[in-house]
């Protein structure tokens, strides 16, 4: 006798997918603006629905939390066939630097993170499975201890469990109007300006990473420095020399070029010393 298959999910509707998707875009911001004191109606005023539409699709805050937590975790997982190529090059930094992008996907936003992190453990568990980020780390896990680089005794889910501890400890670093420092930031961009007394960041193209005092990742920054006090007069009053290691004027569109050529924050190399998450 055959058991007839349990009934699935009927697609929505355009119109109430596009909801659903605002209502899902909102929650996103609300949280990461207001943290857990974020309400229903705060969602729905943002979504720009009824706080009933709200309801309708997600029946509680926790079903809403939920949602974001299958959003985070398809992202993670998006971005794990890019490190399973470059795990034939390198299992151990294929493993590690997959580790480190779906961290930073934390830090980036810690507080709807800590929104995130009230849900039940068993629930993180099944939106691995079902999106597909338990098989993806199993994978580059499976790789990292082909190459012996990886505890044989090692299984996917110490993977999450390793992900969310170093999450609670990596910071990101890099402000507009923080002084260039060659330590903590690296330069792509140079231009001058008017009211600042020194080398100074302008724009940050991507966040820098540390865990304590050891930095793992300089922030990539836009650096300006002090307008010449004459053209022409001579080379004392020149003004400063360029930044060492910047490398063009700043233009419109040259930040963003910049950022796309050197690739996603999760695929960067630590520095040669950091062999270790």
């Amino acid at each position: 006798m055959t058991t007839p298959d349990a009934p699935t999910a009927r697609p929505l509707r355009a119109d109430a997918q596009r909801n659903r998707d605002k209502i899902v875009a909102a929650a996103r911001e609300a949280f990461s603006e207001l943290g857990l004191e974020a309400q229903m109606e705060d969602v729905a005023r943002r979504a720009g629905v009824g706080v009933g539409t709200v309801y309708r699709h997600f029946p509680t805050k926790d079903a809403l939390v939920r949602a974001l937590v299958v959003d985070q975790m398809a992202a993670m997982t998006a971005i794990a066939p890019g490190f399973m190529e470059a795990a034939q090059e390198d299992g151990w930094e294929a493993f590690a630097g997959f580790v480190r992008a779906c961290a930073e996907t934390h830090v980036r936003d810690r507080a709807l993170s800590q929104v995130i992190s009230t849900q039940p453990a068993s629930s993180f568990i099944d939106v691995a499975m079902d999106t597909g980020l338990m098989k993806a780390s199993a994978n580059l896990l499976r790789a990292a201890q082909k190459a012996g680089v990886a505890r044989n005794d090692l299984v996917a889910t110490d993977v999450g469990l390793l992900m969310c501890g170093l999450s609670a400890v990596l910071e990101s670093f890099g402000e507009a109007g923080d002084p260039f420092n060659p330590h903590i930031h690296e330069a792509l961009l140079h231009a001058h300006a008017a009211g600042i007394d020194g080398p100074t960041c302008v724009e940050i193209l991507q966040p820098g990473y540390r865990i304590g005092d050891r930095i793992l990742r300089p922030a990539r920054v836009a650096v300006a420095e002090p307008e010449p006090e004459s053209v022409g007069a001579g080379p004392e009053s020149m003004g400063p020399e360029p930044v060492e290691g910047a490398v063009e004027e700043v233009t419109p569109d040259s930040a963003e070029k910049l950022v796309e050529a050197t690739g996603e924050p999760g695929a960067d190399k630590p520095d040669a010393d950091a062999d270790q998450l």
